[in-house]
C-alpha cells in the first residue's frame, strides 16, 4: 500500500489538480439537442433529423452540421450513435463500468433462476475520476467539510464512537460526508427498476449534479441473491472510498490478480488523501425493509431505531402507537449497540465498511410527513370530517363534493396570496376517500410529496375559518395543523445543523402535534369515525425529531433523490427497447456515463437539462 501523506505534504497534495478538463462552448441548439439525447428524451435518429431541419431553415453552426452528417446523413441510422460518440465524446473520461458476471436473476421468459452480467459504476472509481475535474470542489465543497464535522461533534452524535474513519490528524479536512440512496421507479408499464446512487451531503445542486449512479436492476427479474451479489462489490468499493486508497484485495480478501480491472491502480490514493464516509443512508420505508433487510413495519418489532412493539401488551409501554412522551417505554439503540448486534443481515452492516451501522439509516420528511405520511393522515382526516360534517350514516345537508369545492376554492386563493408555485391543480373526493364507501377505510389525502408540503401552508388559514374553537376536537385539528406548519417552516429556514434553541422548539412542536393527534384519534374511535389513524410513520416521526438534533432533516430529505431516479427511469426507458431485462444495466451505465460527461464538460448542458420536462 502507498505511504500515507501527512502534515504539510497532505495539505499541498490537496490543492486542486493543475490539469483539469475545460468546458467546451458550442451551439446553443446543438447543446439542447445533445441534452435531449443524453437524457433519453429523443433518439439519435430524431436528433440528427432536427439538426438537419435547422440547417434547412438557415442555421449554419458547424456543430449542427456535424450532428446532421451522422450516419451518412441518416442513410445508415445504425451508425448515428457511433458517429455522435466519435464527434462529441472524444474526451469521455468517466470510469468504465465494472461488469459483474453470473449475477443471480430470474429469466423473464422462462421465470426460472438464471445468471447474467450486470454493470456498475463503483463509487471509489467515480470519486477518483471526479477529482480530476474542475467541478470537484463544487460537487464536494471542501471549504464546508471541517465546519460540518466540528458542528456535528458539538451535537454529541454517538455515531462518532467506534468509527475508525473519524479519528486521527487532518480527518476533519479530508473526510467528506456522503449519502447512499436507494429507490424503485417505474421505467415501463409492466416493470420498475431498483436504483442505487450516492453523493455529497454538503451540496444542494440539481439532482443529476449531486447524485451519482451506482447500479440498477429490474424488479421483474430480481431474486434475493441478485442484490446480495452486487452489494458485496458496492460495499467493498465504499470501504475503499472510506480508506482513501484504491483496494489491493478483492471483496473476499484475496490479492488482486493481473487480469483484474482494478490491478493497475491498487494501493494508489484515490484523490490525494481525500476520502468519503457514509453518514446518511436514505430511502423510503419499503427500501429500508425490503432491500436493506431492516425490520418491516408489520413485524412484531417494527423499528430499527428502538425496542418498540407492534402489539399492545398489558403492563408494558412498548406499543409504537403510543404518541404521548410520558407513556413511552421503549429504548433507543446506540451506535455501539447497533455495531455489536445489527438489526439487519445486509452487507452494509456486516462490518465490511468499518464504523457503519443502522444508525446511519435515518428517515426523511418526504416519506414520513409528505408522501402518504403523517400529513396525509392529518389533512385527509380533517377534510373528510368537514365533508361529512353531519356524521356517519346520515344524509349530508350539503353534498360533500360541494363542500370540497368550497374548501379548494379558498385554498387556491391562499396559494395566490402566499405566492406558492407547487400547487394542487385539482382536488377530488377520491383523493381523500372512496366516494362510494366514504367511511369504510381511514381517510388519507393522496398527493405528491411537494404538493402536500405546500398544501399544508395554504390550508392552515382556511382551516382557521372553518373550525369552532368551542369544540375541543376542532380546536385540536387547528392546533395540530399549525404545529406541523411551524415545524416544517423551522426546518426550511434553519441551517445544516439546528441551533439548540431551534431543536428544542422543534421537539416542542412535535410533542404538541403528537398530543393533539392522539387526542383526535381517540375522539374518532369514540365517535365511530374512520379518521386520524395512527400508523408506523407517526412513530418514525418521533425519531426524526430526536435525530434532528444531529442534522437538519432538510439536509437529507429525498426530494432531489426522487427527482434523480425519475430522470434515470427516462434514461432507462430510452435504452430498453429490444434489450433483455437481465442485461438492461449493461445499457444504462454507458448511457449515464455520456450524460455525466456532458454535464461536467459542456457549457450550458446543466441549464439545458433544467428546461427538460420530467
Amino acid at each position: 500500500m502507498a505511504k500515507r501523506l501527512r502534515g504539510f505534504h497532505l495539505e499541498k497534495a490537496l490543492q486542486v489538480p493543475k490539469k483539469v478538463p475545460k468546458k467546451t462552448v458550442g451551439s446553443a441548439l446543438a447543446t439542447a439537442l445533445l441534452s435531449l439525447w443524453c437524457h433519453g428524451k429523443v433518439s439519435g435518429t430524431t436528433m440528427r433529423w432536427l439538426a438537419e431541419s435547422a440547417l434547412l431553415d438557415g442555421a449554419q453552426h458547424d456543430e449542427l452540421v456535424k450532428i446532421a452528417k451522422c450516419g451518412s446523413h441518416g442513410l445508415h441510422p445504425g451508425n448515428i450513435h457511433r458517429d455522435l460518440m466519435a464527434t462529441f465524446c472524444k474526451g469521455l473520461d468517466m470510469p468504465t463500468p465494472f461488469e459483474l458476471e453470473k449475477v443471480p436473476c430470474k429469466n423473464p421468459k422462462t421465470l426460472k433462476k438464471d445468471g447474467d452480467t450486470a454493470a456498475m459504476l463503483l463509487p471509489h472509481q467515480m470519486f477518483a475520476k471526479l477529482f480530476t475535474y474542475n467541478a470537484f470542489e463544487v460537487i464536494f465543497p471542501l471549504e464546508k467539510v471541517e465546519s460540518f464535522w466540528n458542528q456535528a461533534l458539538e451535537k454529541g452524535d454517538d455515531r462518532f464512537k467506534k468509527h475508525p474513519a473519524l479519528d486521527g490528524r487532518m480527518w476533519k479536512k479530508t473526510t467528506l460526508p456522503l449519502f447512499l440512496h436507494g429507490d424503485g421507479v417505474e421505467y415501463q408499464t409492466r416493470d420498475s427498476l431498483m436504483i442505487y446512487s450516492w453523493g455529497s451531503l454538503l451540496q444542494q445542486m440539481s439532482s443529476l449534479s449531486s447524485h451519482f449512479y451506482i447500479a440498477s436492476f429490474p424488479k421483474s427479474c430480481t431474486v434475493p441473491e441478485t442484490w446480495d451479489t452486487m452489494q458485496e462489490w458496492i460495499c467493498w468499493s465504499f470501504a475503499a472510498l472510506q480508506n482513501g486508497y484504491h483496494p489491493s484485495h478483492d471483496p473476499w480478501g484475496k490479492p488482486l490478480k493481473k487480469d483484474s480491472p482494478f490491478f493497475l491502480e491498487k494501493g494508489k490514493p484515490l484523490a490525494k488523501g481525500l476520502k468519503g464516509v457514509l453518514w446518511s443512508i436514505q430511502g423510503d420505508h419499503e427500501f429500508f425493509s425490503n432491500s436493506l433487510k431492516l425490520p418491516h413495519w408489520a413485524s412484531k418489532s417494527p423499528c430499527w431505531e428502538c425496542s418498540c412493539s407492534k402489539t399492545l401488551e398489558k403492563g408494558k409501554n412498548m406499543w409504537y402507537k403510543t404518541l404521548e412522551k410520558g407513556k413511552q417505554g421503549w429504548k433507543v439503540s446506540s451506535h455501539e449497540e447497533c455495531l455489536k448486534k445489527p438489526k439487519s443481515t445486509h452487507a452494509l452492516f456486516s462490518g465490511v465498511i468499518p464504523g457503519l451501522s443502522t444508525k446511519m439509516v435515518r428517515g426523511d420528511c418526504l416519506h414520513i410527513l409528505f408522501c402518504k405520511g403523517v400529513l396525509g393522515h392529518l389533512l385527509g382526516s380533517i377534510i373528510h370530517y368537514f365533508l361529512y360534517y353531519d356524521g356517519v350514516g346520515v344524509a349530508q345537508k350539503v353534498p360533500p363534493e360541494k363542500r370540497l369545492g368550497t374548501i379548494f376554492e379558498a385554498v387556491q386563493k391562499e396559494y395566490v396570496l402566499k405566492k406558492i408555485s407547487q400547487r394542487v391543480t385539482n382536488l377530488r373526493l377520491s383523493m381523500v376517500c372512496n366516494p362510494k364507501e366514504p367511511h369504510k377505510t381511514f381517510a388519507q389525502l393522496d398527493l405528491k410529496g411537494s404538493e402536500t408540503k405546500w398544501f399544508l401552508q395554504a390550508f392552515a388559514p382556511v382551516l382557521a375559518e372553518l373550525v369552532s374553537l368551542e369544540k375541543e376536537h376542532e380546536a385540536a385539528m387547528l392546533d395540530a395543523v399549525n404545529d406541523m406548519a411551524a415545524l416544517i417552516h423551522l426546518f426550511d429556514e434553519a441551517d445544516v445543523f439546528l441551533t439548540n434553541d431551534e431543536w428544542l422548539q422543534a421537539m416542542e412542536l412535535g410533542d404538541s402535534f403528537s398530543t393533539h393527534y392522539s387526542h383526535l384519534s381517540g375522539w374518532a374511535l369514540e365517535k365511530g369515525r374512520t379518521l386520524f389513524n395512527i400508523v408506523m410513520k407517526h412513530h418514525t416521526f418521533q425519531h426524526l425529531l430526536e435525530n434532528a438534533k444531529f442534522l437538519n432533516p432538510k439536509t437529507h430529505w429525498t426530494f432531489s433523490s426522487e427527482d434523480f431516479v425519475g430522470k434515470m427511469s427516462i434514461l432507462t426507458a430510452s435504452v430498453s427497447p429490444g434489450v433483455s431485462s437481465t442485461r438492461l444495466s449493461l445499457k444504462v451505465a454507458p448511457k449515464y456515463r455520456i450524460l455525466l460527461h456532458f454535464l461536467l464538460t459542456r457549457e450550458g448542458m446543466q441549464e439545458a437539462g433544467m428546461n427538460i420536462d420530467p
